[in-house]
């Protein structure tokens, strides 16, 4: 189901980033990019870690069918999620207009937050919903609710609004803002009824809330440094470079994500198996899923992180000829972040389930000091690709010293004599990238261009896994399709008609 949604995500999401690059402009783009960064943070700043307890705790009360506890735990996060977000939404405006010109806000921005600054109670509920189901195991409604509808709404509204009112940063915050809003009410009427559904405690156990304080509080700081590290570029880059080199960054980051996806996905399953291995003391579970989860990640994610690394300029391209110009060197080195991001697999959720939360918290820190660090020094010195570079610095910081960490507090080793079936599938998809690179160089026609890209993409994950298919798979792959083949063929005897 998460898959599902995250391949409709990238097939409607992509066109329409490209269609709204053009549309707004590297500039416009760039303006939405700084105010979206304030919220994002504000929204950082006032969630207080909340939204990580129902992920965490609720699995464990339903275990132990500790019903009131649960009812607690989901009312306490709304009613402050609520409050402490329509406080934010009255004051950012305000506190953002009191800035100085040298923090590097545009004066379009300060007045585009009277709209984004709605997005402040929406996007905290949402996402506290979101968890809260994903704790009840309903993955289907939160996917639905997050990458389908919002994505949908947020389309149809975009073209209307344009059509309306004429392509504006102001049409485009309108309708993220009433796109969030709407796709609350399946995830509110989907929690209300589990909420209904689950019995009545004979004698209500005690809420512990100094065990949410502790964990809400690590996750806090946490989300805190990791949302600044991946917001201040922006700021950063439009304080000294101006407001449409952050529109490119966006769009390269952007871009970025798209490999980092399959990560995400997998670990939206994986995360309570971590902390359940951990419980029973299965540590050779642990390392298996830990292996598992990085080798099945990084072949969804290797024809991707290829195309980014040979297409660059073609990808950038797409958008128009000022982001393939300022965007393919930090594209290249974005690219390499990926690699190594994804490549070490995901060893601070790792750390972070099986009870190192504190620790790993001391890695973001350091982590964070490193990247600011890095855009404020790197940025001047090399332009927009110093922010990539500040980006790849704090990344192999925090995995190299999360991969010590696993092995020193875990016993587990990050390496897995699986992962060399990597290679080869590669190097033989990186050559068809190669190829196709002469393809289209010089091909200056959008509608082109798009589907020598398509056709790049899909001839790629062919002749990957076709590779992969040769040199032979693993075990749990041969599982995995065994269990599909089960599953198709029970499918199949049921929809067969009685004789």
């Amino acid at each position: 189901m998460v898959m599902a949604g995250t391949l409709f995500t990238f097939v409607v999401g992509f066109p329409f980033q490209i269609y709204l690059a053009r549309s707004l402009g590297v500039a416009g783009l760039g303006l939405f990019g700084i105010t979206e960064a304030l919220v994002t943070t504000a929204a950082g700043l006032l969630s207080f870690g909340l939204s990580s307890l129902a992920v965490r705790f609720i699995p464990e009360y339903t275990t132990r069918g500790e019903s009131r506890a649960i009812r607690r735990l989901v009312a306490f996060g709304l009613v402050i999620l609520a409050a402490t977000g329509a406080l934010g939404a009255s004051l950012l405006p305000l506190l953002a207009g009191l800035m100085p010109d040298i923090a590097g806000i545009p004066v379009e921005a300060k007045a585009l937050l009277s709209v984004l600054a709605l997005l402040l109670p929406v996007s905290m509920i949402s996402f506290f919903l979101a968890q809260s189901l994903r704790g009840f195991q309903e993955i289907r409604i939160m996917v639905f609710s997050t990458s389908i509808l919002a994505l949908t709404l947020k389309v149809v509204l975009t073209f209307g609004l344009f059509a309306t009112f004429g392509a504006s940063v102001w049409s485009y915050a309108w309708a993220v803002v009433l796109a969030q809003a709407t796709a609350i009410f399946p995830m509110a009427w989907a929690l209300w009824r589990l909420m209904r559904m689950l019995p009545t405690e004979a004698e209500p156990s005690p809420v512990n809330p100094r065990a949410w304080a502790s964990y809400a509080g690590t996750n806090y700081a946490s989300g805190l440094l990791n949302m600044l590290i991946g917001n201040l570029d922006r700021v950063v880059v439009g304080a000294l470079l101006g407001p449409s080199a952050v529109g490119v960054l966006m769009v390269v980051r952007q871009l970025q994500q798209f490999p980092t996806v399959f990560q995400q996905v997998v670990l939206t399953v994986v995360s309570p198996v971590f902390a359940r291995m951990k419980a029973s003391g299965n540590m050779a579970g642990l390392a298996h899923q830990l292996h598992l989860s990085n080798d099945w990640v990084m072949r969804m994610a290797l024809g991707l992180i290829l195309i980014l690394a040979i297409l660059p300029d073609h990808l950038l391209g797409l958008y128009g000829p000022t982001f393939a110009s300022q965007g393919t060197s930090l594209m290249l080195v974005m690219a390499l972040a990926a690699v190594v991001n994804l490549g070490t697999g995901p060893v601070g959720i790792l750390l972070n389930m099986t009870g190192h939360h504190v620790v790993l918290l001391r890695v973001i820190a350091v982590t964070a000091v490193a990247t600011f660090a890095g855009y404020f020094v790197l940025i001047p010195m090399f332009g927009l690709m110093g922010a990539g570079l500040a980006v790849l610095l704090g990344t192999i910081i925090n995995n190299c010293v999360a991969i010590w960490l696993v092995w020193k507090r875990l016993g587990i080793s990050w390496y897995n004599s699986r992962f060399s079936g990597w290679f080869l599938p590669s190097a033989a998809a990186g050559a068809t990238l190669l190829a196709m690179r002469l393809m289209l160089n010089g091909v200056e026609d959008l509608g082109t261009r798009a589907a020598l890209l398509a056709s790049a993409t899909f001839l790629t994950y062919a002749i990957f896994f076709t590779v992969n298919f040769v040199v032979g798979f693993h075990e749990d792959d041969r599982e995995l399709m065994r269990t599909a083949r089960s599953r198709i063929g029970r499918s199949f005897n049921r929809a067969k008609p009685l004789k």
